[in-house]
């Protein structure tokens, strides 16, 4: 894995830590690293050509956050490095943040917001299935592009459905609604899961039975960890 700390001696400006990033972070495409920054195109082009004289300071930053880094390392180059995201982060698009910021918006409890937030990811996680899993380490990542793009339409419709609930119906009742719902937020609305909680009889099943134990642990694990099943083929980038 090549890090920022290792190639600290190549990061010598501003533009060579910027291009860095982009290599790290978008694939090496400064339109992805541009929309995933939420910067103009034409800004971090200039960024990493050295066009620009002084930087603006809110344009670092959010380059900076985005990246897991500060300020003062795209300035200088001293200070903690960025750490080189994991295959499943590079999937991440301006709408990951958007989507975020419209939940937290709603004024959820805790419990409710997580489980919220995490209502999309099907496609990193079939993504993860088909190629991530497996990959041969250090081998570059294709599909890359194909895979963002699916998972930002996945984003834009969650964004979409709820931004129409909150003007046809307003912010409070749709808070009031979600937080109403937590078991339909746990079995993330999947017709497989709703249909097992319902064929086990669950909701009749006392607090004390095993089978709704089982349940209740298995509900709480899917939003503490991310759950390991084996896959059963080769990676495709391995075929």
């Amino acid at each position: 894995m090549v890090t920022a700390s290792s190639r600290r001696g190549t990061l010598r400006t501003i533009g060579d830590r910027i291009a860095w990033l982009v290599e790290q972070f978008a694939q090496g495409s400064v339109r992805g690293a541009a929309e995933l920054w939420e910067i103009q195109r034409l800004t971090l082009q200039r960024l990493i050509k050295g066009q620009v004289r002084n930087p603006r300071g809110p344009v670092f930053e959010q380059i900076a956050e985005a990246c897991g880094t500060t300020v003062g390392w795209l300035r200088t180059g001293k200070g903690p490095a960025p750490t080189t995201p994991a295959p499943a982060e590079l999937l991440m698009t301006p709408w990951h943040r958007r989507w975020r910021r419209q939940v937290e918006e709603l004024g959820l409890s805790e419990a409710i917001r997580e489980r919220v937030i995490a209502l999309p990811g099907l496609m990193r996680r079939v993504f993860y299935v088909m190629v991530l899993s497996d990959h041969p380490a250090g081998a570059p990542i294709s599909g890359m592009g194909a895979a963002r793009r699916a998972e930002e339409f996945e984003y834009r419709a969650w964004v979409a459905l709820i931004t129409g609930l909150i003007e046809t119906y307003g912010r409070e009742q749709v808070r009031a609604k979600l937080e109403a719902e937590r078991l339909w937020l746990d079995l993330q609305f999947n017709p497989v899961a709703i249909s097992r909680y319902i064929q086990d009889g669950v909701a009749q099943r006392p607090e004390s039975d095993p089978v709704r134990r089982q349940w209740s642990e298995v509900l709480h694990r899917s939003h503490e960890i991310t759950p390991e099943l084996p896959t059963q083929a080769p990676s495709l980038a391995r075929e």
